[in-house]
């Protein structure tokens, strides 16, 4: 007995954590290069410090293997499937500032991840592939 629902690739499953992972990596990462650089005294310095800031140089070589695992992700399911389970990033950065950054999570911001959550899963029901 074969199931109606077609089969999810793992690639693109371990493409999506990556792209998770990954974004979740460089906005931590920019978030600290931008907390340690001074704009608040001087934009000059501050775009300096930023640019001689490892984060930031971290950040920059995360984006292209962010870009070259997108694009494998997009090659093996739709965008219109994809995409939005990256929303689950939006719950990893959350967590993640919390933890590394001492950032404060408010009772809306849980509330988002719960309708974040909510979301993925509905959308993690449908087809990964549209058959041409």
């Amino acid at each position: 007995m074969s199931s109606s629902k077609p089969k999810f690739p793992k690639a693109a499953l371990l493409g999506i954590v990556a792209a998770i992972v990954l974004d979740t990596i460089i906005q931590i990462s920019w978030k600290y290069a931008a907390s340690l650089a001074p704009f608040s005294e001087n934009i000059s310095r501050g775009f300096l410090h930023l640019f001689l800031s490892p984060y930031f140089y971290l950040a920059m070589g995360l984006f292209v293997l962010q870009l070259i695992n997108w694009i494998k992700v997009l090659s093996l399911i739709d965008l219109s499937f994809a995409q939005p389970m990256t929303a689950l990033s939006y719950i990893s950065v959350l967590t993640c500032s919390s933890i590394y950054l001492h950032e404060k999570i408010s009772r809306t911001q849980c509330l988002g991840v719960f309708f974040i959550l909510g979301g993925v899963y509905l959308i993690s029901r449908s087809p990964s592939r549209t058959n041409p």
